[in-house]
C-alpha cells in the first residue's frame, strides 16, 4: 500500500517511482512461482500500471497479454510499451481465445472484483489444461489490521480452494509479516531527491525480505493452481 509524504512545501507527495528498478516485494513469489520461459504464453489480469509486465514479461516470453478495469491505467502502460500488450476490459470476460495461455498471473486483484467466480470461470477458459495460475490475495490474518478491509476481502486457504473447483492447488506461500509497517515509518523521513531514491531503495529490500520467507502466516498468501479442465494431464 503506498502511503504519501510530505514535500518542501509540507504539501502531500509521493514518493517518486523507481523505474530503474523492477517491481521487487509482493512481486518476487509470483514471479518465482511462474517461473517463466521463452516459450510461454503469458496472461496478466489486474495489471494496473504494466509494471511486472514491462519488468519480468514483455521481451522474455513469446506471447504476453495484460489487463484491468482501469482505463487510466492501461493507458499509462500503453504509453510506456505500446498498445499491443494492454487491453483495458472487465475480468468476467476476457476478449481472448480458449485456451490461448499457458500460464495466468492474477496478483492482488481478485479481492477487488465484484464477479469472482465469473473471473475464475474466464480465467480457466483461456488458460490451456494443465496451464498455470498463480494467484496472491491478502490473507486471513489480523484483518483488522488493514484500513481497506472489509472493502476489500481477506481469503483464507480454504476459501480460495472452494471458488478455484477447476484448478489444483499445488504450491502455497503465506508471507508479509509487518516489516510493511517499517516502510511506512522510513518514508516519513524522505526529504529531497537523493534521499527519496535512497529510502525508495531501501524499502524495495525490505519488502523482498518480508515475502521471501514462506512464514506459514502472514498478511499475503500466494498459491499455484493447475487448471484441470479437460485434457489436463499436468504442468508441461
Amino acid at each position: 500500500m503506498d502511503e504519501s509524504i510530505s514535500g518542501h512545501d509540507g504539501s502531500a507527495a509521493q514518493p517518486e517511482p523507481q523505474d530503474d528498478l523492477p517491481p521487487g516485494g509482493r512481486h518476487r513469489i509470483p514471479r518465482r512461482f511462474l517461473d517463466l520461459s521463452g516459450e510461454d504464453r503469458v496472461l496478466e489480469v489486474g495489471c494496473a500500471r504494466g509494471e511486472f509486465t514491462r519488468a519480468y514479461l514483455i521481451g522474455k516470453v513469446r506471447h504476453v497479454r495484460a489487463v484491468d478495469i482501469s482505463r487510466e491505467g492501461i493507458e499509462q502502460a500503453k504509453a510506456r510499451d505500446g498498445n499491443e500488450y494492454y487491453s483495458c476490459c472487465s475480468s468476467n470476460d476476457l476478449p481472448f481465445a480458449d485456451d490461448e495461455f499457458d500460464k495466468v498471473l492474477f496478483e492482488d486483484t481478485l479481492e477487488h472484483v465484484d464477479d469472482e467466480k465469473g473471473t475464475i470461470a474466464e480465467i480457466s477458459r483461456v488458460l490451456r489444461p494443465g496451464g498455470l495460475l498463480v494467484l496472491t490475495v491478502p490473507h486471513r490474518f489480523f484483518d483488522s489490521l488493514d484500513p481497506n478491509y472489509p472493502e476489500h476481502r481477506h481469503y483464507s486457504l480454504q476459501e480460495l480452494e472452494a471458488l478455484l473447483p477447476m484448478f489444483r492447488i499445488e504450491k502455497v506461500h503465506r508471507s508479509a509479516v509487518g516489516l510493511g509497517y517499517l516502510n511506512g515509518f522510513l518514508r516519513k523521513f524522505a526529504r529531497g531527491r537523493m534521499l527519496r531514491r535512497l529510502i525508495g531503495h531501501l524499502t524495495v529490500y525490505i519488502d523482498n525480505a518480508n515475502t521471501a520467507v514462506n512464514w506459514g502466516f502472514g498478511f499475503m498468501i500466494a498459491i499455484t493452481a493447475v487448471n484441470t479442465k479437460a485434457g489436463t494431464a499436468g504442468v508441461d
